[in-house]
């Protein structure tokens, strides 16, 4: 049997040691050891998983690439389910309400789809700009008309009048106001405004976009591919308007 003996240490701790002289401390070394190995390894897990999701969103970005959250149907248009015609173009459109440039967009955006509705399925994004003060709660606004089935022609009002509410220094009364002007019920509508999951949901639309790679508005993704500015609104009309041409002309042969 091992004989033990109390040794007083330079620390002023008393611990007990055997005949050889090694300390037999509670805080045992190769524990303490164990331990710093564990939080290590910890720490380098943590540290490459910081680095892979960095690395993931920085493709996504340069790719223009990244995860699709359902637009709610209010904010879809053209093509229907089951209908004969197949659709030509699929658009995903991020776009800001007080955004001048997205308004004039809107326009030919409308042409297109009065044009050739039935052959585009178009997907309404929102993704207000930090220097717009009021772009975020004119799309909380314009979804909760989307509840009553009115999105797009609140949209519309809002683009079209711009100037009356962009930059007021008060949250505008112009909201209200449309509301009123499409017969929308005011009491829902506040409601629909103040409830954090369509906050959310505008947040997390943005954030999607800015996955993408998406730093400007209007912004779109035609067929996947992504496009800034309306652009290639107008050469995505010409190739739709070709391939009707050419089915009319196939159907006359036949």
């Amino acid at each position: 049997m091992k004989k033990s003996a109390i040794k007083t240490v330079s620390s002023g701790k008393s611990v007990k040691t055997d005949k050889t002289g090694t300390a037999a401390d509670s805080t045992d070394s190769a524990d303490i050891r164990q331990r710093r190995i564990y939080n290590a390894r910890r720490l380098t897990a943590a540290v490459l998983l910081a680095a892979a999701v960095s690395a993931t969103v920085l493709i996504m970005k340069l790719k223009h690439c990244g995860p699709v959250m359902p637009v709610p149907e209010y904010r879809t248009a053209g093509a229907a389910a089951g209908q004969t015609e197949s659709p030509l173009s699929e658009i995903y459109e991020y776009t800001d309400f007080a955004c001048p440039a997205c308004a004039a967009a809107n326009v030919q955006l409308q042409n297109m789809m009065n044009t050739y509705g039935s052959r585009i399925k178009l997907h309404f994004k929102h993704f207000p700009l930090s220097m717009h003060k009021w772009s975020g709660i004119a799309a909380l606004y314009a979804d909760c008309a989307g509840e009553q089935g009115r999105f797009f022609q609140y949209g519309e009002m809002l683009f079209r009048n711009q100037e009356e509410w962009a930059d007021k220094d008060s949250e505008p009364e112009e909201f209200r106001i449309y509301a009123d002007r499409l017969g929308l019920d005011r009491k829902q509508m506040e409601s629909c405004v103040r409830k954090t999951e369509n906050q959310t949901r505008i947040k997390l639309e943005k954030a999607e976009g800015q996955a993408k790679g998406i730093t400007a508005t209007p912004s779109f993704f035609i067929n996947g591919k992504f496009h800034l500015g309306a652009g290639a609104l107008a050469s995505e009309s010409m190739r739709i308007e070709q391939i009707i041409q050419a089915e009319k002309s196939r159907g006359a042969r036949k």
